[in-house]
Order: C-alpha cells, then sequence, then structure tokens
C-alpha cells in the first residue's frame, strides 16, 4: 500500500494466510490476505489517497516504476543498512 500523500500510517495490521498446505496441488487462490488501517476522518470525511500494489517484488520491475517501490525488497541481514 502506498500513500501518496507520504502521512504514516499508525498501527497497521497485515497478516496472510496460506489456504492451501499442500505445495503439490496447483489452485488459483492459494492466500488470503486481511488489513486492518485506522484512518483519521475529518468531519466524517475520509482525507486520504491511496494506491496499492499487487505484483512480484523483484527489485529491478519495481525500480522503473519510479516511485520507490523497490526500497521495499529485502536483501537480508547483510544489505540491510546501505
Amino acid at each position: 500500500m502506498i500513500s501518496p500523500d507520504e502521512k504514516p500510517f499508525k498501527n497497521v495490521d497485515f497478516k496472510s494466510e496460506d489456504l492451501v498446505q499442500d505445495n503439490s496441488i496447483d489452485t488459483l487462490f492459494t492466500k488470503k490476505f486481511v488489513s486492518k488501517i485506522p484512518f483519521d476522518y475529518i468531519n466524517s470525511e475520509f482525507k486520504n489517497s491511496l494506491k496499492f500494489y499487487f505484483g512480484p517484488n523483484q527489485y529491478s520491475q519495481l525500480k522503473t516504476y519510479e516511485i520507490g517501490l523497490e526500497e521495499s525488497v529485502d536483501f537480508g541481514w547483510g544489505f540491510s543498512d546501505l
């Protein structure tokens, strides 16, 4: 999830659940994703703008979008401070 306003979210909770325990089974839907995101309302109106990205997390592909998605790729502990 991307907030174009760059306002941080507080107390966000994302969960994923494997729906299929046997990796040899070929199914169309294999995961369930749930998110809980508290939003601030002003005069009962929602003022935030959000974008969602669902897709591969390949660094080179994410970098082509030029919105900083590549920063979400975890290269492991050896690259955490770069």
